[in-house]
């Protein structure tokens, strides 16, 4: 499955926690159905923030393991090196803050 997220957020700027929400019910959707992968592709957006990542897909790095989602959940057409980075930052501040919920 994928998710082309200017056509789910309707923007070209994936900048705020609304627009993330909206990515996040999409992959919990494809979840509950029993997808066996989702793509999502960051495909010409302009902007991407930490608070759209955060809700998008920190989110889900707080309810599943990155076992879990580490063959299930993929990423596209995102080349931007600073985007990339922030990516990157979002998902391990999520992983550690979960890991440190259950201790």
């Amino acid at each position: 499955m994928e998710i082309i997220i200017k056509n789910v957020i309707k923007s070209d700027f994936a900048s705020d926690n609304e627009q993330g929400d909206l990515i996040y019910n999409e992959v919990e959707s494809a979840i509950k159905k029993n997808v066996d992968e989702v793509y999502l592709d960051f495909r010409e957006l302009k902007l991407i923030t930490t608070a759209f990542l955060n809700n998008a897909i920190g989110k889900l790095y707080k309810k599943y393991t990155r076992d879990e989602l580490k063959d299930f959940l993929k990423v596209k057409n995102i080349e931007d090196s600073y985007d990339l980075e922030l990516l990157r930052l979002v998902v391990i501040n999520a992983i550690q803050m979960s890991n440190a919920n259950v201790s």
